[in-house]
């Protein structure tokens, strides 16, 4: 007689309620809200209280779950590579106008250094360079040679200086 109780217990009451509870747990609800852009998002929980259920005509098997979270992963990962792939992109970038940035700025100290040297031979004075001791060291430039190194610098900075 137990076993026919066992039995009973089995076929009439424990594996139509494991069955039940299987149902049930595989019936997730689904969500529609709107965001502030009046983009429309789903999910299987609520956000707020501006969610509300929406009723499916069929409930997604398992394995259309997974094959849903699969390509939800990918596209993740996508995201993420493509995200990956701008931020460096821009690190780049800022390297870049870093460099231009310094550049421009020797550039411009080699330009005004060039036009003061323009005005240094230009005035007739002697001229002379300062070692690291502060003594200074006459250069003997002729003329010609000081209208060398004149017409020079002016080439450089008519090339180079945009002025």
């Amino acid at each position: 007689m137990n076993k026919r109780i066992y039995n009973l217990f089995l076929s009439r009451i424990f594996v139509p309620t494991l069955i039940l509870m299987f149902a049930f747990a595989t019936q997730a609800k689904v969500y529609k809200w709107t965001d502030e852009k009046g983009k429309i998002h789903y999910s299987d929980k609520p956000i707020d209280e501006k969610s509300q259920p929406i009723k499916m005509k069929r409930q997604p098997t398992s394995t259309e779950i997974m094959q849903a979270k699969k390509r939800a992963s990918t596209l993740i990962q996508h995201q993420n590579k493509v995200q990956s792939i701008a931020d460096e992109e821009a690190r780049d970038k800022q390297v870049e106008l870093q460099k231009n940035e310094k550049n421009l700025t020797q550039t411009l100290q080699t330009c005004k250094e060039a036009k003061r040297l323009i005005r240094i031979y230009s005035n007739g004075r002697p001229i002379f360079t300062k070692d690291e001791n502060g003594k200074k060291t006459y250069k003997n430039y002729t003329d010609d040679k000081k209208n060398q190194m004149i017409a020079e610098l002016q080439k450089n900075i008519k090339e180079n200086c945009n002025n």
